[in-house]
């Protein structure tokens, strides 16, 4: 059965140009079967061995160095396994460990341990408290501060209504000024006086 040019690379696991140049050297010649090349069975087993003769396919070379490192992973892995159950038969002789302790030294370990919570416990409640008592001050602070800025508002009013109450006093003391001077009579004139303006008017 005939087979074309890409055919045959695929099955081999090499590239069209390959196939090509052995073509060349071999002095194989395609025959045409409509629009493409094909190569009769005698001629791809040539350049099959061929391709054998020259060295290993990348296909192949592929699947040898999969398996390689296949290989060196189990190694490691069969490397790690004594580690792994050295790290575990360690943890397990300190669990005994504790499990052998005397009593009394247990006990003794419990004391402090439960010393070492009692003051941190006694550290946090002085703590809350002195929080407690700064959030106290800091609420004081803040009523305090706004009883300062209504009393600063209520001054502002009070003096804004002065101000209007003086200018409305002077607008009126002003008024009345005003009025007593229209209703004084003019003052009176000797004669000498009188003559001295009859003189000028005439």
């Amino acid at each position: 059965m005939s087979k074309t040019i890409k055919q045959i690379a695929d099955e081999l696991g090499v590239s069209k140009p390959t196939i090509s140049r052995l073509i060349s050297d071999l002095g194989i010649e395609p025959f045409k079967v409509g629009n493409r090349f094909e190569l009769s069975d005698y001629d791809s087993s040539l350049i099959k061995s061929q391709i054998s003769q020259i060295g290993e396919t990348p296909q192949s070379q592929k699947t040898q160095q999969s398996q390689n490192e296949k290989s060196q992973k189990t190694q490691q892995s069969q490397q790690k396994s004594p580690q792994s159950q050295q790290e575990t038969q360690k943890s397990q002789q300190k669990t005994q460990t504790a499990a052998n302790l005397p009593q009394t030294e247990f006990a003794a370990v419990v004391e402090v341990l439960q010393t070492t919570i009692d003051t941190l416990q006694g550290q946090l409640a002085t703590k809350d408290e002195q929080i407690k008592t700064q959030q106290e001050q800091i609420s004081a602070l803040q009523s305090e501060l706004e009883r300062e800025r209504q009393h600063a508002r209520n001054q502002a009013e009070k003096l804004a209504v002065l101000a209007d109450q003086a200018q409305q006093l002077h607008a009126a003391d002003k008024k009345a000024l005003l009025a007593i001077e229209d209703k004084q009579d003019p003052p009176k004139r000797h004669w000498w006086q009188r003559k001295r303006k009859e003189q000028t008017e005439e």
